[in-house]
């Protein structure tokens, strides 16, 4: 059993966020505790496992499974993708049969940033349950918003309690269970039934292994991007939910960097984001996101310019119109104004010195 053994599984695109996450992991770890990284990918280049391989320490080894090893084209050909997902997700549900000689490791996002020693939760009993996990309050507070046939899917089609769907970006894998159980081809199974999961691998990992889970510290997986999205996330999910959401806020030991289009490059003055960029400015990535930061900056520059110029355009027509078609335009005027408002609070943080 190995039992301080860390999982990520990237590409070339997020393997700036390994780094960074990986420099946190390093600033709050112990000098006797000793470490095993292991990055499963199919395709990350020589130069990003040179800048990789040189974080490591005495007590930090770092290794690349090439995820090609392991898995045919026709089983990859069915890893349906959504959104901002990559095809890399889908890689966990192989763990048990990548490290055949293990009983328990620890799965991470790349982009996560960890601000405690991750001893701590390495050392996390989940007993004989698949896994250790945290609850995903995205998905409730989606489906309070979205109403019955957003939730439909997630009850009728995963066979899931919404309030107990699980986030997978932080994971405690019980590897020998999953063996003894065939867990694998049961998530492969699920995948071919359901076809097209709304999120990926973590809807099937989430109907297949709902029923053996444990639930960890929300603290373990606070996922950052609630407060960004919805002025309201607190009452929509809900009482159950929202005390654990709050307090990992307050005193998160890992932040995840969730959400579609909200790292921290579209977010920079957020305070989480401002912790990010604390390490960032020591990792072999330091340029590479300075240069995202202006391309960000300049992109919002333009919109800003452009929201300006229809506001100009609806001021104007304010003022030569009546009845329906002025309140219309006033309407998109104050759209407008908050949008712009929005616009500026991203930028304000844009030119952050790394």
């Amino acid at each position: 059993m190995i039992s301080n053994s860390i999982i990520f599984s990237v590409n070339n695109t997020y393997v700036s966020y390994l780094a960074v996450c990986l420099k946190s992991l390093l600033a709050h770890i112990r000098e006797q505790d000793k470490y095993e990284v292991y990055v499963l990918n199919s395709d990350i280049s020589e130069q990003n496992m040179v800048n990789i391989l040189s974080l490591q320490q005495e007590n930090l080894h770092i290794s690349f499974v090439d995820m090609r090893e392991y898995i045919d084209k026709g089983i990859e050909n069915e890893f349906a993708l959504t959104e901002h997902f990559t095809i890399e997700t889908y890689y966990r549900f192989f763990l048990p049969q990548i490290f055949p000689d293990w009983d328990k490791v620890l799965y991470l996002d790349a982009d996560t940033l960890v601000l405690r020693d991750i001893k701590e939760l390495c050392d996390i009993d989940i007993s004989d349950n698949y896994l250790g996990v945290t609850h995903d309050c995205e998905i409730v507070r989606a489906s309070h918003i979205a109403g019955e046939e957003y939730s439909d899917y997630f009850t009728k089609k995963l066979g899931v309690d919404i309030e107990q769907y699980f986030q997978a970006g932080v994971m405690i894998v019980n590897l020998k269970k999953m063996r003894e159980d065939n867990i694998t081809q049961k998530l492969l199974e699920g995948l071919k039934k359901i076809k097209t999961p709304k999120f990926v691998d973590q809807d099937i990992l989430n109907m297949v292994c709902f029923n053996k889970v444990k639930y960890i510290s929300q603290n373990w997986d606070y996922t950052w991007h609630l407060p960004i999205i919805d002025d309201d996330y607190l009452l929509h999910i809900g009482e159950t939910l929202n005390e654990k959401y709050e307090e990992a806020r307050k005193h998160p030991y890992i932040i995840h960097f969730t959400g579609n289009g909200m790292k921290p490059t579209d977010y920079p003055n957020m305070p989480e984001a401002k912790v990010f960029w604390q390490y960032v400015g020591v990792s072999p990535y330091k340029k590479y996101f300075e240069k995202q930061l202006k391309v960000n900056f300049k992109y919002l520059s333009r919109k800003l310019y452009k929201k300006k110029i229809k506001l100009l355009k609806y001021k104007i027509l304010d003022k030569i119109t009546y009845g329906d078609l002025k309140k219309q335009f006033q309407h998109r005027q104050k759209k407008l104004q908050q949008q712009i408002v929005d616009i500026k609070n991203k930028m304000r943080g844009g030119r952050i010195q790394l």
